[in-house]
Order: structure tokens, then C-alpha cells, then sequence
């Protein structure tokens, strides 16, 4: 499996692998004080794009779509981008 573009936050650092059941790209954890690794997204046909950090927050694009997992809530909800047309 591959492990991809590490994103450190406090005591953890988070990552994209393909390791797992789906075998594809999904966001993983990496807890550095209890050696616990898990994984926290599990998509299955659309893989997570390079992971950008944000204050708590990761941001990374998923089947066209951008998706923010915020580290101390743990959760995970969509971003909505809308772009106005020309008035």
C-alpha cells in the first residue's frame, strides 16, 4: 500500500493510503503518542485528492466535491462552492 501526503496536527498526523478494505485512496490517522493507526474516511469508487490543512481542519477533494474533516469534532461534512454567474 502507499501512504501519501502527510498532514501533521498536534500529536497526529494524518494521511492518504490505499491500504484497507476499499484499496481505494482514503484519509488514515496516525496517532504518534499510541502508535494507533485507523482510518477515517472509507470511500469506495471515488479516492481522496491531495489533503490541504486548515487551522483543525483538513481539506481534500472527493469525486468532484470538496470534503473538510475537522480534527477535534471528528466529523466530516461537504463544502458548498458556489460560484455566481455574470450579472
Amino acid at each position: 500500500s502507499l501512504n501519501h501526503y502527510p498532514v501533521w496536527i498536534g500529536e497526529r498526523i494524518y494521511f492518504v493510503s490505499d491500504r484497507g478494505d476499499t484499496r481505494e485512496q482514503n484519509l488514515w490517522v496516525y496517532d504518534c503518542q499510541n502508535k494507533d493507526v485507523h482510518q477515517i474516511t472509507s470511500y469506495k469508487e471515488w479516492g481522496v485528492g491531495p489533503p490541504s490543512k486548515g487551522g483543525d481542519e483538513i481539506i481534500f477533494e472527493n469525486a468532484g466535491g470538496l470534503r473538510v474533516f475537522n480534527t477535534k469534532s471528528v466529523m466530516l461534512r461537504q463544502l458548498h462552492v458556489e460560484i455566481p454567474g455574470a450579472a
